[in-house]
């Protein structure tokens, strides 16, 4: 798919989920949801980006993308980042590295972590999406799950 027919892709699809209360599965609630997309920031500014994946076409459509978005509490599930947002979430994402112990990092921590960029998050969770840009990983996408310390 390209960027371009995923970017209609998202802007197209909309929905509603049924909520339930925890423990009182009968209280039930609509949530509409949608999805945000901000537009490409300034071309030239693509070259800065590293060569990995599909990394510089996909900025070069997307400037940032925010999924699930409930309009009413402005709640969302997902949020990949405008480049110029990845400083200030490395330093959250090394917030959650630091905490952990030589040996428990040496054990859960992939090598990349060191020099991965960190082009997203689960906003308000700790959680984050993380793109490593050297070796037989660079390119690919994980998802870091601060409770249990899970790459996926």
């Amino acid at each position: 798919m390209t960027p371009q027919a995923l970017k209609q892709a998202i802007l197209d699809h909309r929905g509603t989920f049924t909520c339930s209360r925890i423990h009182q599965p009968k209280e039930t609630k609509q949530v509409e949801f949608r999805h945000e997309v901000t537009p490409p920031g300034d071309p030239s500014d693509l070259q800065s980006l590293p060569d990995v994946g599909r990394l510089r076409e996909f900025y070069a459509v997307f400037g940032s993308i925010t999924f699930y978005v409930d309009e009413k509490s402005g709640d969302a599930a997902r949020f990949i980042a405008p480049p110029e947002a990845w400083s200030e979430l490395a330093e959250d994402f090394n917030r959650w590295c630091h905490i952990v112990g030589p040996e428990e990092r040496e054990e859960y921590f992939p090598d990349w972590v060191e020099t991965c960029l960190v082009v997203g998050e689960e906003p308000r969770t700790g959680n984050y999406i993380l793109m490593p840009v050297e070796g037989p990983e660079a390119g690919a996408v994980y998802h870091f799950e601060h409770d249990g310390l899970e790459f996926d």
